[in-house]
């Protein structure tokens, strides 16, 4: 009779470990990357440990730009709001305090790894709760988790304007109503995919800004960066996005592609405006609460960011309804600009600003010649000290001290040693030939960027003291191109124009 074996299997339960709360009200659970000077909770869970006298999150920082990295180890939930567990409670989940950035020291730095796990602390023999400073019973960690830490800043650009016009879905011209910058530190390789912003002015989505009103694009952090028109779009902004059909002056895109590979400065600018907006009504953008999303470096990282900073226009935006025209023209001595505003009330005056390089600006003159709530006036700026120069209007309301800007002029004196001036208006954009104490004959050859020769005027006399509007030599399509202006002389100038 063959022998029968037997086999008894005995099913143990092993207790569930410990573990950091991931989702929405989990504080620091919920993200993967860290805004460097922002602060926020852990939720611990205890699980089916019920031996527990306290948990804590055990934080480990590492600066991968040292060449010793070093780190410190931070304890929580011992003397966190929900104070601890004891052995004898049936509470699974509790939350610490706030963690202190400062408590790191140089080791938190953009592009430091954080590690952070739950450390336990069982119950002892003894009469407890026991601390950190006062160890007492067995001690040990669980569910590690890797964050990385991110510099955001929000801090007021000279590119954000006070005032914007409606662009009619064009975005070359400054209309920035928001902007930021990422330094990612010594991280690389990561990009930006989401962001969702929302305006708390009083302009409302689809009545003033169009579903699709709002633009992105960036640049590489220079310390001089200031829009242009030439930076990187990086998409639009959608009310609706994700079926959002609520008018709730939520904006956000989700598929954002924003390469990061060193310190980067986003912009938001208000490119549109939708028929029949509201004048006088103003944009506040700031970023929505866990509006930042990056793509995930590993299966450890989340992909959503904690920040501190929200407010990314500093200052409301508002829209246009009482600047009806400023413009400028070039003299042989002098700059003359023209301004035309209505609907200005008793407490406020037009203020005439320029600057040299757009960031520092100067007040040259107060308009007073105001009559029943209507400026039309000219000015004549003889300082041609400087040949680059912008200006700017901005009405200031003396009760409130709030300013209302104006779009801003660039004029620029390109006089060459034959007395010949050849500049382009910035706002009709037309060519103009001036003549100050030259006669002959010259001839206008069109370029475009890449150096090749597009056409040539036929040789045009030119006499002393005229000033005439030239016309391109041939019709071309909108972008940058070069004229040179030949004398008889042989002595060539070059303007550059966008046409």
């Amino acid at each position: 009779m063959p022998l029968l074996l037997l086999v008894t299997f005995i099913t143990k339960n092993f207790a569930q470990a410990p573990f950091i709360s991931t989702g929405a009200a989990a504080g620091l659970g919920n993200y993967g990357y860290l805004e460097k000077d922002a602060l926020t909770f852990v939720s611990l869970a205890r699980n089916t440990y019920t031996n527990i006298d306290f948990l804590s999150a055990r934080f480990w920082v590492t600066d991968n730009a040292l060449p010793n990295p070093g780190g410190d180890y931070l304890y929580h939930t011992y003397d966190g709001p929900d104070g601890n567990w004891n052995c004898t409670d049936g509470i699974t989940i509790k939350r610490t305090t706030d963690f202190n950035t400062a408590n790191f020291g140089g080791e938190w730095s953009a592009g430091s790894d954080v590690y952070v796990s739950v450390f336990a602390k069982y119950c002892p023999i003894g009469s407890g709760p026991w601390g950190p400073s006062t160890p007492n019973g067995t001690t040990t960690g669980f569910n590690e988790r890797t964050f990385k830490v991110i510099d955001f800043s929000s801090a007021t650009h000279a590119s954000t304007t006070n005032m914007v016009g409606n662009g009619n879905g064009v975005c070359n011209t400054a209309k920035v109503v928001g902007s930021f910058v990422i330094d990612p530190g010594s991280a690389a390789g990561i990009s930006l995919t989401r962001l969702r912003v929302r305006n708390s002015g009083t302009a409302v989505e689809t009545t003033d800004i169009p579903n699709l009103g709002l633009r992105v694009y960036y640049e590489a952090v220079t310390g001089t960066e200031m829009f242009n028109g030439t930076e990187t779009p990086a998409g639009q902004l959608s009310g609706d996005w994700g079926g959002d059909a609520t008018n709730n002056n939520y904006y956000e895109n989700a598929s954002l592609n924003i390469p990061i590979t060193g310190s980067i400065r986003i912009y938001v600018l208000l490119c549109d405006l939708s028929t029949g907006f509201t004048p006088n009504r103003t944009v506040s953008l700031s970023i929505d609460n866990d509006g930042l999303n990056f793509a995930p470096l590993n299966n450890t990282f989340f992909g959503l960011m904690r920040i501190n900073e929200t407010n990314i226009t500093n200052q409301s935006v508002i829209l246009p309804h009482r600047f009806t025209h400023f413009s400028g023209t070039i003299n042989k001595d002098h700059n003359l600009l023209s301004a035309s505003v209505v609907n200005l009330q008793a407490n406020e005056t037009v203020v005439l600003e320029k600057s040299s390089n757009r960031i520092n600006w100067n007040s040259v003159y107060t308009f007073n010649t105001i009559n029943q709530g209507r400026l039309q006036a000219n000015y004549r700026d003889f300082d041609q000290s400087k040949l680059q120069t912008y200006y700017r209007l901005f009405i200031y309301n003396q009760q409130s001290g709030s300013k209302e800007y104006s779009n801003m002029l660039k004029l620029e004196q390109k006089v060459i040693k034959s007395g010949i001036s050849i500049y382009q208006e910035s706002t009709t954009r037309a060519i103009y030939l001036e003549s100050f104490n030259y006669n002959g004959n010259i001839q206008l050859q069109l370029f475009d960027a890449s150096g090749r020769m597009l056409g040539k005027n036929e040789v045009l006399p030119v006499v002393q003291g005229q000033k005439q509007v030239m016309s391109l030599p041939v019709q071309s399509s909108t972008g940058l191109y070069f004229i040179k202006a030949v004398m008889q002389d042989g002595t060539q100038q070059f303007l550059r124009i966008v046409n």
